[in-house]
């Protein structure tokens, strides 16, 4: 017979809300010869440090493309001007 579950949330689940919102969940798993690394995060806090990393990257771009400047190299001497 199924086991039901609650429906309304505990206090764990919110402690779990919680850390997932500031912070990933990381863990290994083996088998055998094989590892894998698992990262588990809440998809909004996801979304939210993948929208502030952009930002900050097209800022960074836009920073330093505004700040470059040009200029022209340094001239050859010529043979009379030794």
């Amino acid at each position: 017979m199924p086991v039901s579950v609650a429906a309304t949330p505990s206090a764990d689940d919110a402690r779990v809300k919680a850390i997932l919102e500031s912070q990933s969940l990381k863990f290994h798993i083996r088998t055998g010869s094989n590892k894998w690394r698992c990262t588990v995060t809440d998809r909004a806090t996801a979304e939210r440090l993948r929208a502030a990393k952009e930002a900050a990257s097209s800022s960074a771009v836009s920073t330093t493309s505004s700040n470059s400047s040009t200029s022209s190299p340094p001239a050859a001497p010529t043979e009379g001007s030794f």
